[in-house]
């Protein structure tokens, strides 16, 4: 005699184990998936480029290259990039790029480690949903020695340099403006630099709702802020809000 209840607990356990093993992603079936065995990854950002609703990014860690993607970017070419708890797929197909991938990752959100005072502002607009961006895009070179140190003030590089002595502290800086990107959650975001520090410590930001031209020379007195976290992984190593700026010539 055939049991009825012993069949019916046997085909929903194989319906279960087939939804399990089958799984598809933009129409590919994926041949294995599982948590990557390292929770958390980083190497240096090498291409990136969006496609179906992704961008896909080429990075090199350890001398290897491997390949991510993830709706939410914040990281520039060049930058150390880093993601966690990522899926690994195996032989992964993306109709969108006609391509077959041996081995990617998709995260949650790839960022930019090391250098997160670099990152554009087209990446943080874009974190931001803001779809305009300024079109100045080029930052204005400032040779080293062009611009004098403000009297009592401090140079940008010296800010990155004493930032922990400095934290909290009123500052005078004279810099010029490299970049300005108007309207960002409410504020004008704005780039200055002096000529002092090397990549990465040559550039500070600040939020303002003066009005301002790449190329204007400035003094900026304020409060220093160190590791300004403004949310979506974007981090400034130094920063400054709202401080007084006065204009002194183009």
């Amino acid at each position: 005699m055939i049991n009825n209840s012993n069949n019916r607990g046997s085909l929903m356990i194989s319906i279960l184990i087939i939804s399990f093993l089958i799984f598809t992603v933009s129409g590919a079936t994926l041949s294995a998936e599982k948590k990557a065995e390292s929770a958390s990854h980083t190497g240096k950002l090498l291409q990136m480029f969006k496609s179906g609703g992704y961008t896909f990014l080429e990075y090199e860690s350890e001398g290897k290259k491997f390949w991510v993607a993830s709706k939410m970017v914040v990281a520039n070419i060049g930058n150390i990039i880093e993601f966690n708890n990522p899926l690994e797929m195996k032989d992964f197909y993306s109709k969108s790029l006609k391509r077959k991938f041996d081995l990617i990752y998709f995260a949650g959100m790839v960022r930019a480690v090391g250098k997160p005072g670099e990152l554009s502002m087209k990446s943080m607009q874009s974190m931001m949903g803001h779809k305009k961006i300024n079109p100045e895009t080029k930052v204005t070179v400032v040779k080293p020695g062009s611009v004098k140190k403000a009297d009592k003030g401090y140079t940008v590089a010296e800010c990155f340099s004493q930032k922990d002595a400095l934290k909290g502290k009123t500052i005078l800086i004279r810099a010029i403006v490299v970049k300005f990107s108007p309207k960002i959650k409410g504020r004008n975001w704005v780039h200055i630099r002096d000529g002092s520090g090397n990549q990465g410590t040559n550039d500070i930001t600040f939020t303002t709702k003066e009005t301002l031209t790449p190329g204007d020379i400035i003094l900026v007195k304020g409060k220093l802020l160190i590791n300004k976290d403004i949310g979506s992984g974007y981090l400034f190593p130094v920063f400054m809000e709202d401080p007084e700026v006065i204009k002194e010539k183009k």
